[in-house]
């Protein structure tokens, strides 16, 4: 069998490289299929692939976007009024441990695959839980939309 990976060798009449050649046709052979093997979706990689559906999570998310909006629309308020120093304070430490723990319920809806990526994402931009409460509704419209 003669290869064209090294044709003037072959026909010189070089044995060492007509055997060089092949073994390494079959070693990139069984390389290319090693590969096929490994990035085929196995069980696993499917099931982290598979499209979030709204589950037990999903309305506490929705609540707690929404509570925390409230929260974080009193800090903004309180911090903009003059005079209003320690209802500052305490809105702000509210709204701190609040946006933590919605990040934490988001995190964990998405792990459970009740939420997208795209959740958090839009709740991890400068505006917070604006970013939450509009996402979740994009997320709900265009599940309606799929659906119906």
């Amino acid at each position: 069998m003669v290869h064209t990976h090294a044709p003037e060798l072959v026909r010189a009449g070089h044995e060492r490289a007509r055997t060089c050649v092949c073994w390494r046709a079959a070693s990139l052979d069984r390389e290319m299929s090693g590969l096929a093997e490994q990035t085929a979706p196995s069980g696993k990689s499917r099931e982290a692939l598979r499209k979030p559906a709204p589950g037990r999570l999903w309305p506490w998310v929705k609540r707690a976007s929404w509570v925390e909006l409230g929260v974080f629309s009193a800090l903004c308020f309180f911090w903009l009024a003059p005079g209003f120093d320690q209802q500052a304070m305490v809105f702000g430490w509210a709204h701190g441990i609040g946006f933590i723990a919605l990040c934490l319920l988001i995190w964990i809806a998405i792990l459970r695959h009740e939420a997208p990526y795209t959740l958090l994402a839009a709740t991890l931009t400068p505006v917070g839980p604006v970013g939450s409460v509009v996402g979740i509704s994009v997320i709900e419209r265009k599940r309606n939309n799929d659906a119906g």
